[in-house]
């Protein structure tokens, strides 16, 4: 290679997976967001956004189909595919999504290897720059990008649970959200891929990919805008985790340790 030479680039196609379960509500502005932050990744990686409806029994597909139909009549070239199952649990969803990609990706020989993974949430709004950071970071070397979350809207929970939960996630070293990670591929593959877990899926892949020496990147500079709602769709994760905090809040007595917090 001579050195007017670019060296080679180790992201050759980006899939992206959102799990979709009855987000009707916010299902709309989650694609907006993602559409904006794919548009930032240049224009000769390939970019493949996955929906998964897992047992929706609202709008959910109708407006990601519309969503989808909606880029195909303004030209936009970024592939977007949805598919159905009936599995009722995150791990599946995120699983059945990365597998489609895994699988169109090897269609135009796209080895494992220079695939970037990432997944958000419905519920989720991304920033512009989150795709373009998680890819800088693969470059850099990551086989592993976690990011972190902020809720702008905590309008239906009592006072103090904002700054109780501010107070414990800034001190987390290594948050893990299903909402902003990213893996590469083979790494990905190597680790068992994500588990059909109803919840912490996304922590079990990490814990499996560090095991195996994968190098993770930790990263607070592209957060992404997530719910602070009641019902929860995993039964432990980010709604559940909010929940824990009010009610120690409303007590009296906040959680001691950020092991008292699911992602």
């Amino acid at each position: 290679m001579t050195p007017s030479q670019p060296a080679p680039r180790r992201t050759r196609y980006v899939g992206i997976v959102v799990p979709v379960h009855d987000e009707e509500e916010l299902l709309g502005g989650a694609l907006v967001a993602l559409e904006a932050a794919v548009n930032q990744v240049v224009e000769n990686i390939p970019c493949h956004i996955v929906l998964v409806y897992d047992e929706c029994r609202d709008r959910s597909r109708e407006i990601g189909s519309e969503w989808r139909r909606n880029l195909r009549r303004c030209g936009v070239a970024q592939l977007v595919s949805e598919i159905e199952i009936h599995a009722g649990n995150v791990g599946s969803a995120r699983r059945a999504g990365c597998a489609l990609v895994l699988s169109a990706a090897a269609e135009t020989n796209v080895l494992p290897g220079s695939i970037w993974l990432a997944t958000t949430d419905a519920d989720s709004s991304v920033p512009t720059h989150w795709l373009s950071t998680q890819i800088a970071s693969h470059e850099a070397g990551a086989d592993v990008w976690s990011g972190t979350v902020v809720v702008h809207d905590w309008t239906h929970r009592a006072d103090g649970t904002r700054a109780e939960w501010l107070r414990l996630y800034e001190a987390e070293l290594d948050p893990v959200h299903g909402a902003s990670l990213g893996i590469n591929g083979q790494v990905y593959v190597d680790a068992g891929q994500f588990q059909q877990m109803i919840s912490g899926e996304d922590r079990a892949l990490l814990s499996a990919a560090s095991a195996l020496g994968a190098c993770c990147h930790y990263v607070r500079t592209a957060p992404v805008v997530t719910s602070a709602r009641r019902q929860a769709r995993a039964p432990h994760g980010f709604a559940s985790a909010l929940q824990r905090v009010e009610e120690k809040v409303r007590l009296g007595r906040g959680p001691s340790v950020l092991e008292d917090l699911p992602a």
